[in-house]
Formats: structure tokens, sequence, C-alpha cells
């Protein structure tokens, strides 16, 4: 695993420690820095846009829950810089950009990952993308060692499903294996695991 650390708020100017900064909901989403007075939308936006250029293809990615820049539909939004009380959650500007350029890709955050089911099917997905990034076309290793990284049965039978449906013209392997994933198994305790071994190449 390769990983990228990055802190956006850090890249974009703001100290360590810094003053808070929030979300405003008004003319579109706005970042600002209340204190300050600073407004931040552009220069996150902007960075957003060129580190996912320059970082290259990411098969997930691990953001910062409630932060206003990388919270994942947990961070509170305003209707003005000076309200006390949010009026919304949301996703972060780093997040909504994240999640708009690796839709489909294994994304979370720490909080969830606390958790170890959803720990379990965010790796399972992670190494499964990975694997399949330079995949064009089905093979039976290749849904061999699917089977061994998706314990559950339900995830199983569901992506080599989409492995079928994934040789038309118009679907390629790995987004219709990342389609399955993405709406994880059926069963309510389904979720798939990660063994050691799945980690091995097929």
């Amino acid at each position: 695993v390769e990983a990228v650390d990055l802190c956006p708020e850090v890249a974009i100017g703001l100290g360590v420690p810094r003053p808070p900064i929030r979300l405003v909901r008004g003319e579109g989403l706005r970042l600002v820095q209340p204190s300050t007075g600073r407004e931040l939308t552009e220069a996150m936006t902007s960075y957003t846009a060129q580190t996912l250029h320059d970082v290259g293809p990411l098969d997930g990615a691990v953001l910062k829950s409630r932060s206003p820049s990388c919270g994942l539909g947990d961070t509170k939004i305003y209707d003005t810089v000076e309200a006390d009380d949010p009026i919304d959650r949301g996703h972060g500007l780093f997040a909504r950009g994240v999640s708009a350029a690796l839709s489909g890709l294994a994304i979370t955050d720490e909080a969830r990952l606390a958790d170890s089911a959803h720990r379990g099917a965010f790796l399972a997905r992670l190494f499964t993308l990975s694997l399949l990034r330079d995949t064009t076309a089905p093979t039976p290793d290749l849904v061999s060692h699917l089977r061994r990284l998706l314990a559950d049965d339900e995830a199983y039978h569901r992506v080599t499903l989409e492995v079928a449906l994934a040789r038309t013209e118009t679907t390629s392997l790995r987004e219709a294996i990342a389609d399955a994933l993405q709406r994880g198994p059926r069963r309510a305790s389904g979720a798939p695991t990660l063994y050691p071994e799945a980690l091995d190449s097929p």
C-alpha cells in the first residue's frame, strides 16, 4: 500500500494551530474563517482539483470526520458566518471534490474505521479495486481471488454477476465491481471481510 499524506487546510496556508473554519451555505457553499474574515472557498477548490490531478490514480481515501474540509457527511453547515447553530450537515469542501473524483472507489474516515465490520468492508474494497486497476477481463484466477477476498456469499454472488455484465462494451470490469461493492451485502450481518491470505496475488 502506498499512502499519500496531506492536510488540505495547511496546504492552503492555514497555520497549526489555527482559528476554526466553517462551511456557510448562501449562494453556493463557502469555506470561511470567521475570526479573520478570510474567504477560503476558491483556495480549497483549486487545491482539491490540483491535488487530485497531481497524485494520479487512487484506489481510495481515508478522510477526517467532521472537518470543514474533509468531513464525509458529518460536517456542520451554517447559514451565516456568525450563526451559533448549524442548519445542516454534509461533506467538507475537499471531501466533496474527492468523492466526485473517486466516485465508486473506497472512501471512508477515521471514525468509521473504528467499526470492525466497516473496516473489513473498506479494506476488502480497497484491495479489490487495486487488484483490478490494470485488469480488463475476468479470469478464473481473478474470480477465485475475489471469492476469497469477499467472504460474504451475497457480496460474492453479486460481484460475479457484475463480472459477467462487465463483458459489455459500455462497462469496464473495475467500474462494475466497484458498483457492486458500493451497494454492499444485502444481509445485515454480512459485511465483506478481509482475510490475510487474500492479500496474496491470485
